[in-house]
Formats: structure tokens, sequence, C-alpha cells
């Protein structure tokens, strides 16, 4: 079920670059259940796994999102440590310049509660679940609040509730608006003005401990942009903290998988950073993080 169906595009979720572009391959297409795929005609490729490159990096020119560092000490470091690995590798590292940085913040959650309730629906409606809508489901909640409440509420269900039909003259504006804040004047301007392959980002901040009490921070996404112009990005691990992974991002214009793939995947082969999970009891001694 998307949350956002104008932001969430499914994608493969892999172990490697290379399991990633083969399952890419196999999915890519037109959806005739999906309008979104409509303009992929003529313009997805199939031949991603044809773009596994070690060599990738060598003569690139990456732009790096500072705007989303600074918030996490170890994370600024193995970020700089990918950093330097791209360099090593034969590409130009930039800071990119991004004027309309954050500027959609406000718009994507609008943005979200307007499409959730709808895409919730249809989801209910056309698998024939015993509820059929979101305020059948909050009911429930209501109902059986010891259950289903006793850690956290339904607030974005409520306020998804408040909003109306996709359908509702108000509705289409903030869509377009925030696409041209990501896309075009963000994703697409910077790597035009400074002549950049791609972007570059922390995916997220260190993974941190529940607390049922105060529940989860505010922590800011790398990938952010991408999802709001749905824009393509990858993300590679780049190392850990305290026993858990960090991820780098890739993110570029549209239709720029081919790309992407090159420079995850060179980025992969030097960095080896990905480490197979453990079943620990715990985390790492000495987390920071809640």
């Amino acid at each position: 079920i998307p949350i956002s169906s104008s932001q969430d595009t499914a994608g493969p979720m892999t172990r490697s670059v290379a399991d990633a572009a083969f399952l890419l391959a196999a999915m890519v297409g037109r959806d005739e259940n999906d309008r979104v795929t409509a303009n992929s005609v003529g313009r997805a490729v199939f031949d991603y796994p044809l773009h596994l490159n070690a060599s990738g990096l060598r003569g690139a020119r990456i732009g790096v999102l500072r705007q989303k560092m600074g918030n996490d000490a170890a994370v600024d470091a193995t970020m700089e440590r990918a950093i330097a690995t791209m360099r090593h590798a034969g590409a130009i590292v930039v800071d990119a310049q991004i004027p309309t940085e954050g500027q959609w913040d406000a718009g994507e959650m609008d943005v979200l509660t307007w499409e959730f309730r709808s895409g919730l629906e249809h989801y209910l409606t056309t698998r024939g679940a015993p509820m059929a809508s979101l305020a059948q489901i909050m009911d429930f909640n209501r109902r059986h609040a010891g259950d289903e409440m006793s850690y956290f509420g339904q607030d974005l269900f409520e306020q998804a509730a408040a909003k109306g039909p996709l359908n509702d003259p108000h509705y289409p504006e903030t869509p377009t608006t925030i696409r041209k804040l990501a896309g075009d004047q963000h994703i697409d301007a910077a790597p035009q003005a400074q002549q950049l392959d791609a972007l570059i980002a922390p995916a997220a901040a260190a993974a941190w401990k529940a607390d049922m009490t105060n529940g989860d921070p505010r922590v800011a996404s790398g990938y952010g942009a991408a999802a709001v112009a749905g824009y393509p990005s990858l993300t590679v691990p780049m190392g850990e903290e305290q026993g858990l992974p960090l991820g780098i991002v890739f993110m570029g214009t549209a239709w720029s998988e081919p790309r992407l793939i090159e420079l995850g995947y060179a980025f992969e082969q030097l960095s080896k950073a990905r480490k197979p999970p453990q079943f620990l009891a715990t985390a790492a001694a000495g987390s920071k993080k809640r």
C-alpha cells in the first residue's frame, strides 16, 4: 500500500547493487494499474546489469548535499570517508549548491496525508478486506485502544481522514509545487549548473533505540528529495555505527538509473562496507541514540 502514491515507488531491496540491477531489470515496465508508469514507455531500459561497472566513478562529478549533514558526528565521519573513497577512485566531488533545500518539507507531509487515505481505501476495497475505509480502521483502533494504541496513537490517520478526496480542487496544487521544488529546482538544477552526474547524502541518521515514552526522534533523510520529485535513488552501505549499518544515497535526474548503478556499484566494490546482519540480543554497548 503506498503511503503517498505520488512519492512512493516500489524498488528492489537487495544485498548488493548487482542484485538490485538484475531485479530492477525484471520489475521495470508499464503497469496498467499504475498510472505513474505510463511515462516509462520508451524511456525505461532493461539492460541495468550491463552498467555494473567497477570503474564507474572514474571521471564522475558528484555533488554532496552538505545540508543533510551536521547532525551526527559518526554519520558525518563515515560520509567523509565515503567521499575520500570516491575521490581516490577518480571522481570529482564538490559541494552541491541547492537553493530550494527543505522548502518542500511541509508540502510533502500535506501530500502524504491527502494521498494516504485514497491509497489505503483503494487497496481495501479491491482486496475484499473486512474493512473498507480509514474511518472504520480508526474506529476499530479506538474500540481496541488497549491493544492497538498502547504505545502510540493514530495522529496521522486523523490528519488523513480530515482531508478531502483527490478530486478536491485544492489537492492538485501541492504535488506540482513540491515536485518542482525537489525536482526542477533541486535535483535537476544542481547537476545542470555544476555539471554533476549525481548527488549524494547520508541516507538517514544512525539507528536509535526505541523509546516507548517519547517516541522516535525526528531525523532528516537524505533520500527525501528523490521521493518527492519522483526521481531515482540508490542506497548503498557506507559503514556502521555501533554495529548497525549506515547508508549513502545516490540521487539523479529522471531516468538516470543506469548512471546511478555505475556509481553505486563502483563505490560498493571499493568500500566493501556491507556486513551480514547478526541476530544480537541487544544493541552495541554505549549506544547513544534513542
